[in-house]
Formats: C-alpha cells, structure tokens, sequence
C-alpha cells in the first residue's frame, strides 16, 4: 500500500501457487502469483509518499513495472523460504 496501491485490491491478489524440491544437494522453490497487480506510474504512484517509495526501490515510472514486480515476487519467496524452514524445524 506503500506505493500506491488501493486496500481494496489486496484481496484481487492475495491467491498463490508455492511448490518446493528439497533434496541433499538440490533445492528448489517458486511461486506463482498469477493475479498480482503493480503499478510504477499514473494514479497514486504520484503521491509524495509512494512516489518516493517508488524511487527508493528504483522502480518509478513507465518502464519499471516488472522491477517492481520482481522486487515483490522475491519478497513473498523469502517469506515463503521462511515459512517452510520454520515448518520443517524441529523445535
């Protein structure tokens, strides 16, 4: 909501697909998000706050959307990473 987005829209893409592979010497995990919506430019992207949020991520304007997307993505991984350690953990 930092950065423009309306609260309203957090449910539109609350939906999504983790899958992991873990094995002695490969591991692997991925998510899909297959409803996220960003927006780098128009609209509440031009508000003091969000915009210098934005900025601060170096995702402002037209052609950083999929920076902004992938900054999001890598996010929900290591909250994803987090959660399946904090599962598998013995304590």
């Amino acid at each position: 909501m930092s950065v423009g987005e309306k609260k309203t829209q957090n449910t539109q893409h609350a939906f999504l697909v983790a899958w992991g592979w873990f094995a002695e010497h490969t591991d692997y995990l991925t998510i899909t998000i297959p409803s996220l919506i960003v927006v780098t430019y128009g609209g509440g992207t031009g508000l003091p706050t969000q915009c210098e949020c934005l900025e601060m991520l170096g995702a402002y304007g037209k052609d950083k959307v999929y920076k902004l997307a992938e900054i999001v993505a890598a996010t929900v991984l290591a909250g994803e990473l987090l959660l399946a350690v904090a599962i598998s953990s013995p304590d």
